[in-house]
C-alpha cells in the first residue's frame, strides 16, 4: 500500500526498524555517522526485515530519525503548543521597554523561575 509520501509503514515495521537500528548501529557507533558504509548496511538489513526498499528506509530515517517514528520529529506535541500559547499570552503583558529590549515575558525569566516555580506567575 502506498501513501502520498511513499510506502506505508506499519507500527510493526517502525518498531522493527528502530530495534535493528539500535542493535546494529547505535549500540556500536552511537548517534554519529559511524564508519563509511555502516548506515547503508543497516538500512539494507532493515529493508529486508520490513520488506521495504533501501531508499524507502533511508528516506524514513532522514525524515524521522533513528526512531523511524513520526513522534520523534513529527512536529510539536500538544504540550509544546500549550506552552507556546501561554508564552504568547504572557508576551502581551510586557511593557514597551521590555519588548524593545527583548526581555522575557513575565514569569519566564531565570529570576522568576528561581523565586517560585517553573511556570509564569499570573
Amino acid at each position: 500500500m502506498k501513501t502520498a509520501q511513499g510506502v506505508l509503514w506499519t507500527s510493526t515495521d517502525i518498531r522493527k526498524a528502530a530495534a535493528i537500528w539500535q542493535r546494529d548501529f547505535a549500540d556500536h557507533h552511537g548517534d554519529g555517522d559511524g564508519p563509511w558504509g555502516a548506515q547503508g548496511e543497516v538500512f539494507a538489513k532493515i529493508a529486508r526485515a520490513t520488506r521495504k526498499t533501501v531508499d524507502s528506509v533511508a528516506a524514513r530515517f532522514n525524515r524521522h530519525g533513528p526512531s523511524f517514528s513520526a513522534g520523534a520529529r513529527g512536529g510539536p506535541s500538544e504540550q509544546a503548543y500549550a506552552e507556546l500559547e501561554r508564552r504568547s499570552a504572557a508576551k502581551d503583558r510586557r511593557d514597551l521597554t521590555a519588548s524593545v529590549l527583548g526581555d522575557p515575558p513575565p514569569g519566564y525569566s531565570a529570576l522568576d523561575k528561581r523565586r517560585g516555580g517553573h511556570g509564569p506567575r499570573l
